[in-house]
């Protein structure tokens, strides 16, 4: 799952990934702060970056789900990504070629782990790469584990 946010109020911008396996166990996940000039560019930054860690780590066969569908036209519409990443999302689709990959929308209720580590990435600069469930997802990993619903209420 991958996410990005941003904020308006401070010029940040920031990607959360997780990765898990066949059975939704976490292999490791992500919060990294990138250079955005918008969410959009921060959910296309965390595609991008989502290929380039399991390429680097040999895991092949990759099912992205974001919640933004502009963003999962892009794979079929490369047209719409913005124009300033363009460049590196051609060279993700021409990678991805060799690998066994899948992508989905999910609606952002399903999305709350890369959600979440998107929001810690806002809060805490940097580049932080987890091999456990970090405690900024661990209550909503626990409940999912433990088969239990997800609400939202606005």
């Amino acid at each position: 799952n991958t996410d990005g946010a941003f904020s308006t109020l401070f010029s940040l911008a920031s990607c959360g990934i997780i990765f898990r396996d066949s059975r939704a166990i976490l292999v490791g996940c992500l919060a990294e702060s990138v250079m955005a000039k918008s969410a959009l560019e921060a959910k296309v930054l965390a595609i991008i970056h989502a290929v380039q860690i399991a390429r680097s780590r040999g895991w092949m066969s990759l099912w992205i789900e974001t919640d933004s569908l502009l963003a999962i036209r892009a794979f079929t519409q490369p047209s719409l990504v913005p124009s300033s990443l363009y460049v590196q999302w051609l060279n993700m689709l021409f990678h991805v070629r060799q690998m066994r990959l899948r992508f989905s929308h999910i609606f952002r209720e399903g999305n709350g782990y890369a959600d979440s580590l998107a929001g810690f990435g806002l809060r805490h600069v940097g580049y932080h790469w987890w091999l456990f469930v970090p405690s900024c997802i661990m209550t909503a990993y626990s409940r999912d584990q433990g088969g239990l619903p997800h609400f939202r209420i606005s």
